[in-house]
């Protein structure tokens, strides 16, 4: 997906899964013009979210914006749940993160393996 700014709110959900032995999807999210402010905003408990419940591994999830923020339980989370391969996320190119009020980046593997969490951050984590 390629959008400047994002906002998703009141429960807003983007995600990709899978529940066979095919891999599933990556979710992207990168600025519509590189170089220009971009901010991706997951607000009251939103989730970006990648998922397997088969043989097939979780696809991964990429966030480049200028300022990443989650807020009122929001939640990026890749995860595994038959033990397989979770996905791992990447925060590319982020000069702020705001992490609020319970909001959270996580992988998760219930009896597989869990993916990496990459955060590449030039200022502040709040």
């Amino acid at each position: 997906m390629f959008v400047q700014n994002l906002d998703l709110q009141s429960g807003s959900r983007i995600s990709a899964a899978t529940a066979s032995v095919a891999a599933g999807g990556d979710v992207s999210i990168h600025p519509l013009q590189s170089g220009l402010p971009s901010a991706i905003n997951i607000d009251g408990s939103s989730r970006i979210t990648t998922d397997t419940f088969g043989a097939g591994s979780a696809g991964n999830i990429i966030l480049d914006a200028t300022s990443v923020s989650l807020n009122n339980q929001s939640r990026v989370t890749a995860a595994e749940w038959a033990n397989s391969q979770g996905g791992s996320i990447l925060l590319e190119n982020v000069s702020t993160l705001n992490l609020l009020n319970d909001s959270r980046i996580t992988t998760e593997a219930v009896s597989g393996q869990g993916g990496n969490i990459d955060i590449r951050v030039s200022g502040p984590i709040l």
